[in-house]
C-alpha cells in the first residue's frame, strides 16, 4: 500500500474563494478539509461530528457551518468537497504509479546485485552478503519509521493530535506534512506512565497550552514541559489549613470563659 499523499493548497485559489470569511471560520473550514482529506475526501454529514473536528461545540459551531457550508456537497450521509476531491485523486494515482515503480526498480537491483555475488569470489560474496544485510535493515527500519510517521493515529494519540490543532495531512512539520514520529509515540507513552497523567488530564493540558500558540507545534513533543509541571502540581502535598483559633466569650464581668474547659 502507498503513502498516504501529502495535501497540497492552492494559496491564491483558496483566498480567492474564502474573502469574506472571518478568522474562526477560516480555521473551521481548514480542519475540516485538512481532516476529510485524511478520510478519503469524505465525512459524516453529522453536525456533532464537524464541530468536534472544528474543536468547537455544536452550539458555537452551527453559525460557522451555516457560512462555509456552501463549499461542501452532500453525498448521501456524508459531504465532499469537489475541489479537495479532484486533487485527492490526482494525489493517489500519481503515487500509485511512483510505488510501482519504486518496487520494479528495487526488484531491478535486486536481481543485479544477486548475478554480481554470484560472479564474484567467496571473500567477496560474504562481503556482499554483510552489505546486503546491512542495506536490507536499514530499509526496514526505514520503512518502519515511514509507516509510524504515515500511519492514521487512533484512541488517545488521535485526541490529543485534534486537542493540539493538528491533523495529519496538514503543511506543518518536516516534508511540508505533520507526522507522528517514533519519538513522539514514545513520549505519549512516558506522559501516562512516567507522569501517571490520565487521558482526561493529557488532552486538557495540551487544549490549554495550544490555545495560546498563534500556530500548531512541529512536534508532539512540545507539549511534554507542560504536562511535567501539571504531573509535579497533582503530585504535590497539600497544604496544611491553619488550626482555628479558640472561641472565648466574655462574661461581662471581666472573665473570659472558654466553654470548652466545662464540656
Amino acid at each position: 500500500m502507498s503513502e498516504q499523499p501529502f495535501m497540497q493548497l492552492y494559496v491564491a485559489d483558496y483566498l480567492a474563494d474564502t474573502l469574506d470569511l472571518s478568522t474562526v471560520e477560516h480555521g473551521a473550514y481548514l480542519l475540516i478539509l485538512m481532516t476529510m482529506w485524511r478520510h478519503d475526501a469524505r465525512l459524516p454529514n453529522d453536525m456533532a461530528k464537524l464541530a468536534r473536528i472544528a474543536r468547537m461545540s455544536v452550539t458555537k459551531f452551527k453559525p460557522v457551518w451555516a457560512e462555509i457550508s456552501r463549499f461542501f456537497e452532500v453525498d448521501g450521509d456524508a459531504i465532499t468537497n469537489r475541489r479537495l476531491s479532484k486533487e485527492h485523486e490526482k494525489a493517489r494515482k500519481k503515487s500509485e504509479v511512483r510505488a510501482t515503480a519504486g518496487k520494479a526498480g528495487g526488484h531491478a537491483k535486486a536481481l543485479k546485485d544477486k548475478e554480481a555475488a554470484y560472479g564474484n569470489c567467496h571473500a567477496d560474496a560474504v562481503a556482499s552478503s554483510s552489505e546486503a544485510r546491512v542495506r536490507s535493515q536499514k530499509e526496514e527500519d526505514d520503512d518502519d519509521d515511514r509507516r509510524a510517521d504515515a500511519s492514521e493515529p487512533d484512541g488517545l494519540m488521535s485526541d490529543a493530535c485534534r486537542a493540539a490543532g493538528v491533523a495529519f495531512g496538514s503543511l506543518t512539520g518536516s516534508g511540508g506534512r505533520f507526522g507522528m514520529s517514533p519519538k513522539e509515540v514514545d513520549a505519549l507513552r512516558r506522559w501516562q506512565q512516567d507522569l501517571g497523567l490520565t487521558p482526561d488530564q493529557i488532552i486538557a493540558s495540551i487544549t490549554d497550552q495550544a490555545v495560546r500558540l498563534r500556530s500548531p507545534p512541529r512536534s508532539m513533543t512540545y507539549f511534554t514541559p507542560g504536562l511535567q509541571q501539571l504531573a509535579a502540581e497533582l503530585t504535590a502535598p497539600p497544604i496544611a489549613a491553619a488550626p482555628t483559633p479558640r472561641q472565648h466569650r466574655p462574661t461581662g464581668h471581666g472573665i473570659t470563659i472558654n466553654p470548652e474547659d466545662f464540656q
